[in-house]
């Protein structure tokens, strides 16, 4: 991933943190007056909704950035583990805090599904065993979910290097495919030249996904795609090599 790009996502990471904190501060400013429970329990809603919006914009950036760059800057790797560690305190202070107003204004209060945090934990677990450890058995206590600490899969990022290789890997087979196609099927029906027209799609998909860049496609106001998947639609749609009887 870019440098220019980690620096927007991290920029979009702080908006999403900074959203949270203000939103978990004036619900905590409105426990203090006299606001009703339906009140309380309706800013609760909105604080979660924000809570979960940066604790997964967090998590995407675990795997968006390659671990090849982690390895070549100690600084990066270094700093999106301590990162990780905070924001794993974060979530259990934060359930705690939940479960304070839940006992003290009688409110029911959301629950994280059970692979909630599943990336972060796995992370932190990848390289920080020890405290993975620790801040499994303080998320049993609280009953928060402990799938990436349980999970024995190790956090693992999809390279540039292997994004290039899967793809050429990819986008070869289903070329072989449809070169097999068109020698052994002479007067194709609709059926097969429906799945010729996916096949190609998706071989020019693969290819793409090897290629930098960005592409964003709107079709018919009805169909929108971006990045490899564009291409697919792209092809798909337009059908450049659509066989005929």
């Amino acid at each position: 991933m870019p440098n220019n790009l980690i620096d927007q996502f991290e920029k979009e990471i702080t908006a999403k943190q900074n959203d949270f904190f203000d939103s978990l501060k004036a619900l905590l400013l409105l426990t203090k007056t006299e606001a009703s429970a339906d009140e309380i329990r309706l800013k609760l809603t909105d604080v979660n909704h924000k809570a979960s919006a940066f604790f997964d914009k967090f998590q995407q950036s675990l795997n968006l950035y390659s671990l090849e760059d982690y390895d070549a800057n100690d600084n990066i790797q270094d700093s999106k583990i301590d990162e990780s560690i905070n924001i794993a305190h974060t979530i259990k202070k934060y359930w705690e805090t939940l479960n304070n107003l839940k006992g003290k204004h009688q409110i029911t209060i959301p629950k994280p599904s059970k692979r909630a945090y599943s990336t972060l934990q796995r992370f932190i677990k990848t390289f920080e065993p020890e405290i993975a450890e620790k801040l499994k058995a303080e998320y049993n206590i609280l009953k928060l979910p402990t799938h990436g600490f349980d999970s024995p899969i190790i956090h693992k990022g999809m390279t540039d290097k292997q994004q290039v290789k899967y793809g050429i890997i990819a986008g070869t087979v289903f070329l072989l495919i449809l070169i097999g196609i068109a020698i052994m099927i002479e007067c194709p029906t609709q059926f097969q030249d429906g799945l010729f027209s996916t096949v190609l799609a998706l071989a020019a998909a693969s290819y793409a996904a090897t290629i930098p860049g960005f592409l964003k496609v709107n079709m018919n106001d009805k169909i929108v795609a971006s990045g490899a998947l564009a291409v697919f639609v792209v092809v798909f749609f337009w059908k450049p090599a659509q066989l005929t009887d």
